[in-house]
């Protein structure tokens, strides 16, 4: 597996597992149990933003396809790039200001996890080559 793969594999998982089908689907009463605000009077906007991962989780599943195609997915990785960038940003001025210092201690993990994981995840889109050839090309080179 190359390591563009790896990264938008991550990613898929991240997005669907942890941001998307929990802000999606689970009752307001689990995400409170782990520490979050209650979400009641915003609920809307967090299905909304639910649904807007989701969708960014499709596409990375279509450029990780594409990848393993051998087609140029350099829109998918610059689409990674912006919101996992945006995201990573966000999280760290949130965390370092304490907007959740008073949450429970498993939504606080949650959302540091969230903020080293979207800048690992835009690390490793930044450095790897868009195309499975670019990256065949660029190990070759290397073995030379």
């Amino acid at each position: 597996m190359k390591p563009l793969q790896l990264v938008l594999l991550f990613k898929i998982i991240l997005t669907f597992g942890l941001w998307s089908v929990p802000l999606l689907g689970f009752p307001s009463s689990w995400l409170i149990a782990i520490g979050f605000p209650n979400p009641e009077d915003t609920i809307v906007f967090i299905r909304l933003l639910g649904a807007a991962y989701f969708a960014l989780g499709a596409g990375y599943v279509l450029g990780y396809r594409d990848f393993s195609r051998n087609k140029d997915i350099g829109n998918a990785v610059t689409v990674g790039i912006i919101s996992n960038g945006l995201a990573c940003i966000i999280l760290l001025i949130f965390g370092i200001l304490g907007s959740w210092s008073d949450w429970g201690i498993w939504a606080q993990a949650f959302m540091w996890g969230s903020a080293v994981a979207t800048g690992l995840i835009t690390c490793g889109l930044v450095v790897s080559p868009a195309t499975s050839r670019e990256s065949s090309d660029v190990s070759q080179n290397q073995t030379k």
